[in-house]
């Protein structure tokens, strides 16, 4: 894990629309940090301790970590997706806080990205 984290994101996605985000990290001597076999947890509330709107995980797959390639020789660790039949029921205009949370190989839990998280609606019509 890179010294500098929790990293600060923020995070806008559109109402109803699919929305992704990819992280490679690379730790002090260069070396991608492998994240294979962690868990991780992104919770989006109100506030810090406020009502949950939105949460996703490995568990349900919105939260991919570990060696993946996009196809294109490009290498990631850490993929936030939302699906746009979650966004959708998310109104514009709504502000809030996240925190993305992983859990490593030995049960310690570290912050990975927290900010803020942003609803807006879609210039271009589907």
């Amino acid at each position: 894990m890179v010294d500098t984290f929790p990293l600060d994101l923020p995070i806008v996605v559109q109402q109803g629309r699919y929305f992704e985000e990819r992280h490679i990290d690379v730790d002090t001597d260069g070396n991608v940090v492998d994240y294979d076999g962690w868990d991780g947890v992104l919770q989006v509330r109100d506030e810090p301790g406020g009502e949950l709107r939105w949460e996703g995980s490995t568990d349900d797959g919105r939260i991919v970590l570990g060696p993946q390639d996009d196809g294109n020789g490009t290498e990631w660790q850490v993929m936030i997706t939302i699906p746009g039949s979650d966004t959708e029921s998310l109104p514009i205009g709504y502000v809030g806080r996240y925190e993305l949370m992983l859990t490593d190989l030995s049960g310690r839990k570290h912050a990975y990205l927290k900010s803020s998280f942003c609803v807006e609606g879609a210039i271009v019509d589907d």
